[in-house]
């Protein structure tokens, strides 16, 4: 059935505060859910967050994206090494390295695309865009949906809400 449609049966079968999505490959820390339901409570402008996600090796993991161009998409699936290299600067700023310190305290607000690894959406954007699209089997629904969500709410990557990718 999908990734999209198997989320949209619990996201809209649930009537729950919260929805998350997470990947069966990721581990939460023990007190993510705790900090991201907390600051989402203090700061109801923003409605969906992702988290700060780490490498099972420790190194830090950028899964927030800002709107791919063709280019960037091709460099991250099919350019050789010396290629990327030579674009670093480009796939920084495509994975938000700019803006995102993995050891900063701080939240960043208005993420263009959060990952479907894991994010924290409130009801009222799940009510508002119907969820994931079922017309995605797997792979760029979290875009589609993250796209549909900055129509109608804030977006946030939040440090304190850590995972294990």
């Amino acid at each position: 059935m999908g990734y999209g449609v198997a989320h949209n049966l619990m996201v809209n079968g649930t009537g729950g505060d919260y929805q998350l999505v997470l990947n069966p490959d990721v581990e939460l820390a023990g007190d993510a859910l705790a900090n991201a339901i907390g600051w989402l409570d203090a700061n109801p402008d923003v409605v969906a967050l992702a988290p700060a996600v780490t490498k099972p090796d420790g190194a830090p993991d950028f899964l927030c994206k800002r709107y791919p161009a063709v280019l960037d998409l091709f460099l991250r699936g099919f350019a050789p090494d010396f290629l990327r290299r030579m674009l670093r600067q480009r796939l920084d700023r495509y994975e938000l390295r700019d803006v995102i310190d993995p050891a900063g305290t701080e939240p960043v607000f208005d993420v263009p695309v959060i990952s479907g690894a894991c994010m924290l959406v409130k009801r009222r954007p799940i009510d508002a865009t119907g969820g994931f699209d079922p017309r995605f089997f797997l792979y760029f629904e979290d875009f589609d949906w993250s796209v549909r969500l900055a129509k109608v709410t804030r977006t946030a990557w939040l440090p304190t809400f850590r995972i294990v990718h």
